[in-house]
């Protein structure tokens, strides 16, 4: 069979756009008449060569069209190089890509139907058709699995953005049972915030490292107030205490926990006070309010 259908350049490109994106009424129209006029077209063998192209649930961003047009030019190279070299491979008349353009999907499966369409022009047995088919089924195996792994590394590149929020309970428990660390108890002051609050602080003077838990202390609005940690160092002037930081306690929590972070090494603290102030915190705070304190001497 010589398939000299195929040098009909517009139903070879109908046949790739029904393997690849199907038809509308009019194209299939155009399609059906267009082989009528063909004796040795044979539609059963297209439609096996598009049923191995399925590529159901592979959606993938488009690509540059620098990009896509090196790798057509390469599918037909390939196929040229499979076909060998007594075989007449047919050459696809030019493409206009559109604006948004085709993306890979079109891409992969294209380059896919060029050379299957170049083998069956070359291959005249049965059992050449075959092994076609059987590349066919590898081609889609590839592809297929390209999907997985793209899906994959999709997975994990969210999972990389989006990180699980850090347990601060159990590291706490944590801290707190390895030895050399101190759990201090709050105590609250007149201050409207924490007439009812309590809890405990947990800081590891050798790691630098501490969380606090509070109970009852009242929800902040951020853009009015926030609460700020302060570290007082023995070793450190008292005018200047070390920031440990700046919080929030959002609204229906009964229980919050917050790690400390020092802005400063700590020597030896001698005192640690929660004071409210305005948001983002300050440098050097007035003290005016207090809304909880603990001291080393008080651990429970």
């Amino acid at each position: 069979m010589s398939a000299r259908f195929l040098h009909d350049e517009r139903l070879s490109d109908l046949l790739v756009q029904r393997a690849i994106e199907g038809l509308g009424p009019e194209a299939s129209s155009e399609l059906a008449e267009r082989a009528r006029q063909h004796q040795d077209y044979d539609d059963d063998a297209i439609d096996r060569i598009a049923a191995a192209l399925s590529m159901s649930g592979l959606e993938l961003e488009p690509m540059p069209v620098q990009v896509r047009d090196r790798l057509e030019e390469r599918a037909e190279s390939w196929c040229r190089a499979q076909a060998g070299q007594q075989a007449r491979v047919v050459a696809f008349p030019e493409r206009q890509h559109s604006a948004e353009g085709r993306g890979l999907r079109w891409l992969a499966a294209a380059s896919v139907v060029l050379g299957a369409l170049g083998w069956y022009q070359a291959f005249d047995n049965g059992a050449q058709r075959d092994q076609l088919a059987t590349e066919l089924d590898g081609a889609r195996q590839i592809l297929v699995d390209t999907r997985d792994s793209l899906t994959s590394q999709q997975a994990l590149v969210a999972s990389l953005s989006n990180p699980p929020a850090p347990d601060f309970g159990q590291r706490m428990s944590v801290l707190a049972g390895g030895g050399h660390a101190r759990v201090i108890a709050w105590t609250h002051t007149e201050d409207p915030t924490a007439l009812e609050a309590g809890g405990e602080l947990v800081w590891d003077n050798d790691k630098q490292e501490g969380y606090m838990r509070f109970s009852g202390l009242a929800a902040n609005n951020p853009d009015e107030l926030q609460y700020q940690l302060w570290i007082f160092d023995e070793t450190r002037d008292d005018r200047h205490p070390v920031d440990g930081g700046v919080f929030d306690v959002p609204a229906g929590q009964g229980e919050v926990i917050v790690p400390i972070r020092a802005r400063l090494p700590v020597g030896k603290p001698v005192l640690f006070a929660i004071t409210v102030e305005r948001p983002g915190g300050v440098v050097v705070s007035s003290r005016e309010r207090i809304a909880l304190v603990a001291k080393p001497n008080q651990e429970i």
